[in-house]
């Protein structure tokens, strides 16, 4: 099943009802040696979606039972086990996502449970040149709200599913992300969902496997690069002050102080670095590799447009930065006046930045 050259994904319409993934499943894209992860030639993936529809709307407990469906992946899908670590392999991504592309899930630069050994790159909305067409105009929407809440979010890297194998969904090099334009109802990360950018993934046996990468001077791994220029991140469900009790369960997630002032949303947030889990899915379960999971070397923000609804963050969330996080802000709007839900003149603003980081003030064993 391999293709030894490139793939190319190009979506201008229709209604496609799961996921999209830009390379195979369970076996790679380019020409490899022996060991299956030095490239030989080709192996680039490319999603261009300019139109059509991705997914379908969900409820809360469709999600919980399936979290895996209506999403877009840059490379291919694997499997999450260790000794799947030398396969589904690709050795670079691009997804171009412009026009009146409209996802009903997240999307990823990267893989589920597979490898991108090169670098990842995601373009929300702004001009894609395809043959001879080039596209200018985007009304690009990602996620879903309402009744199904908020499942929408941009990931530079890739997905891993495990909280054993440290190489699930990693990107070997460095990940890319650059909005022009388009509404995220969600979040967005620099990173993967529990996985890692800039990682040795050689095999399962070999102690670098899960240990960054290097700089040779020549080739730098797992650098995140987030640059925002247009769009809007978030949604408008979860900005209000003093919610009644209905209001509040229709927006899971979103933690309230005493004053029934927001303290946190899920939706509307931009971490630089990628996002971690303290528990396995079963939410009971801690991981006790957690710390290497998710994580990054290093991690900047450069915004000069755009609105961000919530807070914007240096670092992940529950996802650790090696070495420096850097935020440059030269642009744009971050927060969002949030108003009394009985009384529109009592209001306050909500949203900040924070140099680092968000943690969790769980206490996990291991």
């Amino acid at each position: 099943g391999a293709v030894f050259g490139d793939t190319y994904v190009e979506i201008k319409g229709g209604h496609i009802l799961t996921s999209v993934y830009g390379g195979n499943e369970l076996t790679d894209v380019g020409a490899y040696e022996g060991d299956g992860l030095t490239p030989i030639s080709g192996g680039k993936c490319t999603i261009n979606m300019t139109g059509g529809t991705v997914g379908v709307p969900r409820t809360l407990e469709q999600i919980t039972l399936h979290p895996v469906t209506c999403y877009l992946f840059g490379a291919g899908k694997g499997d999450q086990r260790t000794f799947f670590n030398t396969w589904t392999n690709v050795i670079s991504a691009e997804v171009n996502i412009t026009g009146n592309a409209r996802i009903y899930g997240s999307t990823f630069g990267g893989g589920e449970d597979g490898h991108i050994i090169g670098d990842a790159e995601t373009n929300i909305g702004g001009s894609v040149t395809i043959g001879e067409t080039t596209h200018t105009h985007s009304n690009v929407v990602i996620g879903t709200c309402g009744t199904s809440y908020v499942d929408g979010s941009v990931f530079g890297g890739g997905r891993g599913f495990s909280g054993e194998a440290l190489t699930a969904g990693s990107v070997g090099g460095n990940a890319e992300v650059n909005i022009e334009d388009g509404t995220m109802l969600g979040s967005v990360y620099g990173g993967g969902r529990l996985a890692s950018v800039g990682v040795d993934f050689s095999s399962a046996q070999n102690a670098s496997t899960g240990q960054f990468t290097e700089d040779d001077g020549v080739n730098t791994y797992g650098y995140v690069t987030i640059n925002i220029s247009g769009g809007t991140i978030g949604n408008s469900k979860e900005y209000i002050y003093n919610p009644t009790a209905e209001q509040k369960a229709a927006i899971p997630n979103t933690t309230f102080d005493y004053q029934n002032h927001l303290q946190y949303t899920k939706g509307g947030n931009v971490f630089t670095a990628g996002m971690g889990r303290l528990y396995a899915l079963d939410n009971t379960t801690a991981l006790s590799s957690w710390q290497k999971l998710g994580q990054c070397k290093s991690t900047t923000l450069n915004m000069t447009g755009g609105t961000v609804k919530s807070s914007i963050y240096g670092g992940g969330e529950i996802g650790i930065v090696a070495q420096n996080a850097t935020l440059n802000i030269n642009g744009g709007t971050v927060g969002t006046k949030v108003v009394d839900s009985e009384d529109e003149t009592k209001y306050y603003y909500f949203g900040s930045v924070f140099g680092g980081g968000k943690g969790s003030t769980e206490n996990i064993e291991g």
